[in-house]
Order: C-alpha cells, then structure tokens, then sequence
C-alpha cells in the first residue's frame, strides 16, 4: 500500500507541534504528581463517552473523528466536515444514571464547535436522622457541561480546547468548579493519524458549606494513534494514558466494516476485554447509526452495556461544486447521457456526486444502476461489473448527489464509478 507522505517541513512542523505540546504536558502533570489527595473526585468524568470508543478500549485519541471527539480529543472535532450528535442514556448497578450528549457544528469561518454534556446521577436515595428514622429521600448528581473547539492549524495539523463547567448536587448542598482540555491531533500520511491530550487542567469544584471544601480533580495526559493499514475498511487503534494520582494505562481496540453501515469492534484496557458493533442508516439528509459496547463497570466489575445513536446531518449544499471539464463518456446507447461519480462525500457514507443535473433530465428521484470498470483477464481486456443501484437526492443544473440504495456484496462508491438510467 502506497501512503502520500508529508513533505519534510511539514514532518518537522508537526514533530516542533507535538515536542512542545508534549513538553508542556509533562512539565505540568510532573508538578501535580505529587498531589496525593485521599480520594479521585470526578471520577465520572473518566468513565468515556460514547459507545464506539469504549468498544475500542477507549483508543480514541488518535482518530477523534466524530462527536464524542469532545470528550476524547477536542482537536479532532476540527477535521469534522459535517454537523452530527451524539447521545446515549445508561442504567448502572447500584441505580445510577449516565447520560451523555455531544454536538458538532463545522463553521464557515474557522473550526468546528462542539457543545457537550455528561451527568452520572442517582435518585430517591433514602434518608434518614441520626436516630434511624425515613425523612424522606434525596439525590446526589454529578454533571459537567463542556463547550469545545477544534481548528486546523495546518492542513494536516488540528488544535483543541474545551472549556468545562462542573456542578455536583448532593441534597441541599452543592459544589461547582471549572477545568480545561487541550488537545492536538495530526494526520501524519494516508490512513495513519495520532493525537495527543491534557485533561483537566486547573479541574476542580468548591463546596458551598461553611467550610468551603475544595477538592481538586486529577490531571489525566493521554497519547495515541490511529491505523488504517489495509484496503478494506479495519481501523487499529492504540492510547497510552497517565493519571496524575492513578498512574499509567494502556488502550487498545479495533474496528472493522463487514459490509456497507455494518461492523464489529473489539478493544482492551484495564478493566478487560471490550466489545461492540455498529448499525447505519443512511437517510435522505441526514445517517442515524447505532452503537453498541460491553464491558465491565469500574466500580463494582459488573457486566456494563452501553447503547448510543449517531445522526449526521448532510447540508449537500456545502459539497456542491462545478467540475472542471470532467463530463462522463458514452459508453452505452440509453437516452440520456452515462456520467461518472466526480467526487466522493466520505464523511457520509453512501454519498457521491455526478457530473450530470437537471439539463441533462436528471430529477431527484431518478435512479441508476452503477458499474465498476475492471480487469478481465478471459477477454484480454476491461469489463464493465454491476455493483449496485444509486438514486438521485438532490440536483442541481449539471451536478446531482446519489446515494446507495441497493450495494451488492458491501460495494463503495469510488470516483470514477459508471452510472446507466434506469428505463421507466
């Protein structure tokens, strides 16, 4: 597999990037790693977000490319193309209640803006006076709003930040604070991508009693990269991370797309052996996709399983563009010239362009069946394979945007793809 390299100066501005920003990281957790406070507090923010990372082992650092990217790496959220959500509602033992909900929004201006929430909550704990006696019932709920943002300092190197807001309710009393992430992520060579994070810097909450506990939250630096080394779609992935008060870990986890919006994954950390899988559907302006992980919960080894849903909107205005002198060739006798696929929109899947709209009798609605031209060694030459059929969803005057709607054998669109009208 050929991989198309950075040139040397960019290698050497990303090698200056990642030397400082990890000389800055170490320096600070090397001065708070003396801290030996008696307890972890917010500790549910280090139970991850998501149920594709944590399928993954929590190896999410060096890929980052969706919305739960807020949480694992906020320089990742900088390469997104297109809005999406992220959400996922959990029961644990011991009746308590994770909640988890992120946003994305790609600027026309510079970077992506993230907006997110975690809550870990439990409710109707009974209460009771010093003489044992019911007065009734309160709750203890842990929440952390968080505001990101992700822009690309080069055209292969992102930075990030988020901004965190922590309240924690514990009957009449309550606590707030504050803390910050930084990360930086970079696209090294074709399907190889690393990252770096700090999170919470400056973390911790202030109790509102009389004597103003503050408890300080501990400072977490994590590196990893991600690795797409074949043709067919397998992600590998790999976290190395350092708790200033819990010490060292390693992540590790897999991905792989069996056929089209279908796969498995598989990962490790400390607590064992993760494992989930993904289900996609691509809708007409928008892709819902389910996750799904298993793994032991931290607190007591049980059996933890977690669901969330993915949407990515697709605003297709953003990806309309006027081909230069591409025009498809006439390679069959139906009545309205064949057309190619010009572009690929990868971060949706399903989705190409073609180079052919409303001038040519192309409406919304219309639909192909789309061939592949390859190799044949029987004949000597090249032959045309059908590998499935698109429909038109939206069109402009000479370019329209496609999407499967049936793919034989777990077929992609590629660039260079052959569509025929289907007669009516």
């Amino acid at each position: 597999m050929r991989l198309k390299v950075l040139n040397k100066n960019s290698i050497k501005k990303a090698g200056i990037y990642i030397a400082v920003f990890a000389g800055v990281m170490l320096s600070y957790l090397n001065i708070h790693a003396q801290d030996r406070g008696a307890g972890l507090p917010g500790a549910y923010l280090r139970m991850g977000a998501g149920a594709r990372a944590l399928a993954m082992g929590g190896a999410f650092t060096g890929i980052a490319d969706d919305a739960s990217a807020c949480y694992w790496n906020p320089a990742g959220i900088g390469q997104l193309k297109l809005a999406q959500i992220v959400a996922s509602y959990q029961f644990l033992s011991m009746s308590r209640q994770y909640s988890y909900l992120s946003a994305v929004l790609p600027s026309r201006w510079k970077g992506t803006i993230g907006i997110s929430w975690i809550r870990l909550g439990v409710n109707n704990i009974e209460a009771r006076d010093w003489l044992g006696r019911e007065t009734g019932s309160f709750s203890n709920a842990e929440s952390a709003y968080m505001i990101s943002w992700g822009v690309p300092v080069t055209e292969r190197i992102y930075g990030g930040v988020t901004a965190k807001y922590f309240v924690h309710n514990l009957s009449d009393f309550q606590s707030t604070g504050y803390g910050f992430d930084f990360g930086l992520f970079v696209k090294i060579a074709k399907g190889l991508s690393a990252g770096a994070v700090l999170q919470n810097v400056g973390a911790g909450v202030k109790w509102n009693t009389e004597s103003g506990l503050k408890e300080e939250f501990p400072s977490i630096i994590r590196g990893g990269i991600g690795v797409r080394p074949f043709t067919f779609p397998v992600t590998i992935s790999m976290d190395a991370e350092y708790g200033s008060r819990f010490g060292k870990s390693l992540h590790a986890g897999c991905e792989w797309e069996i056929a089209g919006g279908f796969g498995l994954r598989a990962g490790f950390d400390k607590q064992g052996i993760k494992a989930g899988g993904f289900f996609s559907v691509p809708m007409r302006t928008f892709n819902f996709e389910t996750n799904y992980s298993f793994g032991r919960d931290p607190v007591d080894s049980a059996n933890m399983h977690r669901l969330s849903i993915t949407i990515t909107l697709a605003p297709f205005d953003y990806y309309f563009y006027r081909p230069r002198g591409h025009k498809g060739e006439q390679v069959s006798s139906f009545d309205v010239p064949d057309c190619r696929i010009v572009k690929i929109v990868a971060e949706y899947p399903g989705l190409g362009l073609i180079n052919l709209g409303s001038d040519n009798g192309i409406k919304a609605g219309t639909r192909f069946h789309l061939y592949r031209q390859s190799a044949d060694a029987e004949i000597g030459g090249t032959s045309l394979k059908k590998i499935g059929t698109v429909e038109a969803i939206r069109v402009e005057s000479n370019l329209a945007a496609v999407k499967f709607i049936d793919n034989l054998q777990g077929y992609k669109i590629q660039v260079g793809d052959m569509l025929f009208r289907i007669s009516r």
